[in-house]
């Protein structure tokens, strides 16, 4: 996993008198860069309009050509565990890159180390500007155009299928929309999981996650739409309607199911 990752990123910057360092694709970057880890280690000063999320756990801006996902880490059990914030996002968005799946450029990773311990890290991304497809369904209240959304989930529901992706937080807001759905990207791969054979029982799991976080969390879709939508994809992955998968779909798209379960594929 360590060669993989700082194979893609062979250029190495230690920032000044600070011990945080930054693994980046190319030389170019390094200035760019300390404008960047000024802006992580001090948001206040992110213009609105380039500032996505701030939370405790998250940071999403972009800068220039670089969308900046950085992970704030509070509490000593994260700081132990750092991995599973920006280095597993990178690795696992460089694993689909080599499954041919539509996802942002890895162009940058970093750690800020205080004692030894990592306070924060943050993984560098090609910056893509289109809407998400949750924003695209929260600002539209036509049904047609809601389900001409829908269907352009399906194209990118096949290609994780069929690259054993099981993206464990796929949802509306994972999706970016480009002018033309051929240019649709897939985004959050901190959470995924790769399997060496396709699963249907996966695939229903995410379709579920994907469909309560549209009409149960935001309802954005009514529950009809959704049930209609998951047949359609059915149909275009060419898995027969069994009754045992549409049950799981049934039961999971009604809650929040747990990551062990959309590991899984199963649901009590």
């Amino acid at each position: 996993m360590r060669s993989s990752l700082l194979t893609h990123l062979p250029v190495f910057l230690e920032v000044p008198d600070r011990n945080i360092h930054w693994y980046l694709k190319d030389l170019g970057m390094q200035d760019e860069v300390l404008a960047i880890t000024k802006e992580i280690e001090d948001p206040t000063h992110i213009p609105g309009n380039r500032l996505y999320k701030q939370g405790v756990r998250r940071l999403i801006f972009h800068h220039n050509r670089v969308l900046v996902k950085a992970f704030p880490l509070k509490f000593l059990r994260h700081r132990l565990k750092h991995k599973r914030y920006a280095w597993n996002e990178a690795h696992h968005l460089l694993q689909a890159k080599e499954r041919h799946l539509p996802v942002p450029e890895v162009m940058g990773y970093g750690v800020a180390k205080r004692w030894g311990v990592v306070f924060w890290c943050a993984v560098l991304m090609e910056h893509v500007d289109p809407l998400t497809m949750g924003q695209c369904l929260s600002q539209s209240l036509d049904e047609t155009l809601q389900w001409q959304y829908l269907l352009r989930a399906l194209p990118l529901f096949k290609k994780i299928y069929h690259a054993g992706c099981n993206h464990l937080d796929l949802k509306p807001d994972s999706i970016l929309l480009a002018n033309d759905e051929t240019g649709d990207v897939l985004i959050d791969f901190q959470y995924v999981v790769y399997l060496e054979n396709p699963k249907p029982e996966i695939l229903v799991m995410q379709a579920a996650h994907f469909a309560w976080e549209a009409s149960v969390k935001h309802t954005w879709i009514a529950e009809r739409l959704m049930s209609a939508w998951f047949e359609v994809l059915l149909d275009y992955l060419g898995l027969v309607r069994d009754p045992k998968l549409w049950q799981i779909f049934q039961k999971a798209r009604c809650r929040k199911t747990t990551i062990e379960q959309r590991m899984s594929g199963t649901i009590e």
